[in-house]
């Protein structure tokens, strides 16, 4: 991936992350999915890059696309009946009995102060087992949420 970003018409040299960061729409810690490949939990990706300059620069949209969702516990790329797509479909998203566990505003308020873009996903199964999720982009290097953040969905 090209680590240049578009910047009022100027290319600029994407330096490092300071700010990226992966939660459940719901703002759950933990949510619940039938496995019948058609239930969906949606995902954010929050992100914000800094220039060579240490001022924040805009992502493309090629380069927000290439967020990855990933297995938090190996860093792989989710398989085995898991998938997303940018795409929400029309059936329902929550889980009929409740089982959400208390909120969390995982985006760290304090960061959320400054302008940061956002990626949203659609994850679905068709395996009936939880996994823990993180999300993966490589720009200038490989930026990963896996070091701090991961979010289970069962």
């Amino acid at each position: 991936m090209n680590s240049l970003t578009q910047h009022h018409g100027q290319s600029k040299e994407i330096a490092g992350l300071d700010f990226f960061a992966i939660a459940l729409i719901s703002r759950h810690r933990v949510d619940y999915m039938f496995a019948n490949g058609n239930m969906q939990v949606g995902v954010i990706i929050a992100i914000r890059a800094l220039g060579d300059d240490g001022k924040i620069v805009q992502l493309s949209d090629e380069q927000l696309d290439s967020i990855q969702l990933i297995n938090y516990r190996n860093g792989n790329a989710l398989s085995g009946g898991w998938s997303y797509s940018s795409i929400e479909n029309s059936y329902v998203h929550q889980y009929p009995v409740g089982l959400a566990q208390s909120t969390l505003d995982s985006l760290h308020e304090a960061q959320l102060d400054k302008p940061y873009q956002q990626k949203i996903y659609w994850l679905t199964t068709t395996k009936v087992e939880p996994i823990q999720i993180s999300a993966q982009i490589l720009l200038n290097q490989q930026y990963t949420t896996r070091d701090s953040e991961y979010y289970k969905v069962v």
